[in-house]
């Protein structure tokens, strides 16, 4: 397995495997963006508390949506 294999845990047969998503840590860590924020007076701490709490809130809705689809009837 080589480096890039053993930090992602992917493998060769995975060929979409290598283009995925940034992870949110991953992008807040991003040198570039490190810099955009420090130039527009963004506290790296404050963004990742304010984002984590929308994920929060956009699972929960996500749930929700869920269970309701799943109580409602699917006959026409």
């Amino acid at each position: 397995m080589n480096k890039l294999s053993q930090e992602t845990g992917r493998t060769h047969a995975e060929p979409f495997a290598w283009f995925r998503e940034p992870t949110m840590e991953e992008m807040l860590s991003d040198p570039i963006v490190r810099a955009l924020m420090a130039a527009d007076n963004v506290d790296p701490k404050a963004l990742e508390r304010r984002l984590m709490r929308l994920a929060a809130i956009l699972t929960n809705t996500e749930r929700a949506a869920d269970r309701s689809l799943r109580g409602s009837s699917t006959e026409l």
